[in-house]
């Protein structure tokens, strides 16, 4: 009930907040088309007059409100479900967090794996890190979106604000009056279902006028009892009523003037834009001026049907008003509401006025608008079509502005042009990793340096730019960048399909995560089952990477399974399955279940924390980097268990340990400290990718810090301009091109879509 009250509450605020911004459009085009009436009315038509009137209409229906977000700011479906059970899971997170840090410190002398070389490392409470998040906060920042205000903890029984209730009001009234307009409509249809058609002589008359003002219409003309007067109806089939006998009383002139004037509610579909300036009203309904407003567009709709009828028959302005008044004269009921038609006069207020203006020759009747009124109408409307594209304001703050300080790195030597963007980054760096491509088509780990980095070897290493390379930015030359993608294709396909005689060195740990990442971009880079050599390539692969697994389990550290598994190979494995089976190979099912068993045994259902293995129940660093790269400033393995589960289709809200996952992840954003202690390409590209998953508050403020950290230390030196340095901790100090890829993929994964192609 709590998760409806929020999403109730959310949804009343939108429908506020598009009351006052449609509300003050309206009322700005409104004084506007006010003062223009008041000065051109003697001037000009009623045509010209009525379209006027319609304009303020337009903010009033603009789509805005028909699109809210319910209720979350998110680039998908995920962020949008984790808040129902973030306000459920905070006190379980709230309580484990210093049992966990007390135990992760416990933990921190603990001895690392000398088959892989990865220690576990201690998390201690954070040192100048951003402060964990709880899951109460997860939720009131999705649910905030970029409302610094309303990032506050959520109450556990929230109740209905003064917008809920008074939306559920709005509610209830506007469905009563569409009730009632459907009941008119259905009442109106049912009395017309009982008229009958005219004498033969009244035919003949009203057929020949009819030839006359509208000869390519096919338009009915009927006899009905119940109107006061003549009125028009129907779409679909255009209909022209009268009350019984009236025709006869009505002379030549008098007729072609009265039909005249129904048939022009035809031809300017009045009968349309009516019902659609009716339904408008029932929605404001509470709105005084929009009453005010319909008063006057009821008012110019008809003198517009008496212009357009007195320029088609030609007769006199004192005839049609006389036609007017015989009209009024002969009707033999009150003008009454109760059926949904356009009569000739709607109430006698207005008569006067209608009067007036047919016995003023001073003004030329018209049959439509005047070319010169186009102008106007444009200038008028162009107010109404700006507001469908301000609905965003542009929002500036300190964080923001962090985003544009000038590079204090090598890359503030380039001349005066301003700091590069995450896009131009991105493009210095695809550039720059083109440049290093080898002649058969690899990229080596460094430049000059062939040995494996962290977890991958040049197989591994190609595999993640050719990922990169899917999405390229847009400085970068088509023809320059496929070249570099069939190159490394051709490199890939020898090892793809002999992965398991790569080498028996006791390494084979950085193999398996290779293959799995060279299967992945194999797959992405193709994408083209009619391909009978990649699909042999894919499948020889694919077939590789499922023998690995354990029985009934996950992927450990070697092609050959052993009973060991990992949370990093594992999260990998499943990437690149599940993009197979996208494209129609046939995976195992029990492949994906294992992994699933798998990596919920590495989640700590108190704190929401993944580890390693079994074995290294923590996250974990490279034996030569545990004492450089301490692991209070990552949380590697549970940004890489979020993608996972999502991509095997997991909704993480079944779980409280997942939806605690992502405030830890949230919780420890990229940062670049002095010593470089806290740069973690690996764990940055994955928890961007998490993070985007995600969506809303926590993808801007991780883009934020992730732009600001990396952007501002692109190298610009001679033969590196756009690298990263290595100084991660997976890499080593040779391994540039590694130290890149990562890091772009990182940037590449919170850039907006429209920077790539």
């Amino acid at each position: 009930m709590s998760a409806f009250i929020l999403i109730w509450n959310q949804i009343a605020g939108s429908w506020a907040t598009w009351l006052l911004q449609s509300g003050l459009q309206s009322l700005l085009v409104l004084a506007i088309v006010s003062a223009l009436w008041l000065v051109l009315r003697r001037r000009t038509s009623a045509h010209f007059g009525y379209a006027l009137f319609l304009l303020p209409l337009i903010p009033l229906a603009l789509p805005s409100f028909w699109s809210i977000e319910i209720p979350l700011e998110s680039s998908s479906g995920l962020g949008q479900r984790l808040a129902l059970v973030l306000n459920e899971t905070g006190a379980a997170a709230r309580t484990s967090e210093a049992q966990n840090n007390a135990q992760l410190q416990a933990s921190n002398h603990g001895g690392g794996n000398p088959e892989t070389g990865l220690s576990p490392t201690a998390d201690p409470a954070s040192n100048g890190m951003n402060p964990v998040v709880s899951a109460d906060e997860i939720a009131a920042a999705s649910l905030a979106g970029s409302n610094p205000a309303a990032e506050q903890v959520i109450k556990p029984a929230p109740a209905p604000s003064l917008a809920a209730w008074t939306f559920l009001a709005w509610l209830l009234m506007t469905a009563t009056l569409l009730v009632s307009f459907t009941r008119i409509q259905i009442r109106t249809r049912r009395q017309i279902q009982t008229a009958t058609p005219l004498s033969d002589r009244d035919q003949q008359r009203v057929s020949e006028l009819i030839q006359q003002l509208a000869p390519q219409r096919q338009i009915q003309v009927l006899e009905c009892d119940g109107l006061a007067g003549p009125a028009a109806w129907g779409v679909r089939r255009p209909v022209v009523l009268f009350p019984p006998n009236m025709i006869g009383k009505l002379d030549d002139d008098q007729l072609a003037w009265v039909l005249g004037h129904e048939l022009a509610h035809h031809t300017r579909y009045d009968l349309v834009v009516s019902s659609a300036q009716r339904l408008i009203q029932m929605a404001w309904f509470f709105n005084p001026l929009l009453w005010w407003q319909s008063r006057q567009l009821n008012h110019l709709r008809e003198c517009a049907c008496d212009e357009s009828a007195q320029a088609r028959t030609q007769v006199q302005g004192k005839s049609c008003a006389q036609a007017l008044i015989e009209v009024v004269a002969q009707s033999p009921l009150r003008q009454t509401p109760a059926f949904a038609l356009h009569n000739l006069h709607y109430d006698k207020k207005t008569m006067k006025l209608r009067i007036l203006r047919l016995m003023n020759a001073k003004r030329p009747a018209r049959a439509g608008l005047a070319p010169l009124a186009f102008p106007l109408l444009l200038a008028v409307g162009s107010l109404c079509t700006t507001s469908f594209w301000m609905q965003e304001p542009i929002v500036r703050d300190a964080e923001t502005e962090s985003t544009t300080k000038k590079p204090t790195g090598p890359l503030a030597g380039l001349g005066e042009s301003p700091a590069p963007t995450a896009p131009s980054a991105v493009g210095l760096a695809q550039s720059w990793l083109i440049d290093q491509q080898m002649a058969d088509g690899h990229w080596p780990v460094g430049p000059g340096f062939e040995g494996p980095a962290g977890e991958f070897t040049n197989v591994g290493v190609t595999g993640l730019v050719l990922i990169s390379l899917q999405n390229a930015d847009v400085s970068i030359p088509a023809s320059k960048r496929e070249k570099a993608v069939q190159q490394a294709l051709k490199f890939l396909k020898g090892p793809l399909e002999s992965a398991t005689t790569y080498r028996k060195d006791g390494r084979q740990f950085q193999d398996l995560a290779s293959h799995a990442v060279a299967t992945h971009a194999w797959l992405l880079a193709h994408r083209d089952a009619a391909n009978k050599d990649w699909r042999s390539t894919a499948e020889k692969a694919i077939q590789t990477l499922i023998k690995a697994r354990n029985p009934y389990g996950a992927w450990g550290f070697e092609f050959e399974p052993n009973g060991d598994a990992n949370t990093f190979n594992t999260a990998l494995a499943v990437r690149a399955l599940v993009t197979a089976k996208q494209l129609g190979f046939d995976i195992p099912r029990d492949a994906f279940d294992g992994a699933k068993n798998f990596l919920s045994e590495m989640t700590d259902k108190t704190t929401g924390r993944v580890g390693y293995s079994h074995g290294n129940p923590l996250d974990v660093r490279l034996v030569a980097k545990k004492e450089s790269h301490p692991v209070i400033f990552t949380e590697l393995c549970t940004a890489m268990t979020l993608l996972a589960r999502d991509a095997m289709g997991e909704d993480v809200t079944e779980s409280s340990e997942m939806t605690m996952a992502v405030g830890l992840v949230s919780s420890k954003r990229p940062i670049w400290n002095p010593s470089s202690a806290s740069v973690d390409y690996y764990y940055w590209y994955f928890g961007s990718e998490s993070m985007k998953l995600v969506g809303g508050v926590f993808e801007k403020k991780w883009r934020r810090n992730l732009s600001d950290a990396l952007i501002r230390h692109q190298l610009g030196g001679e033969g590196l301009l756009g690298s990263f340095p290595a100084v991660d901790a997976w890499s080593d100090s040779k391994a540039t091109v590694h130290a890149t890829v990562m890091a772009t993929l990182a940037l590449q994964a919170v850039q907006p879509s429209n920077q790539v192609r």
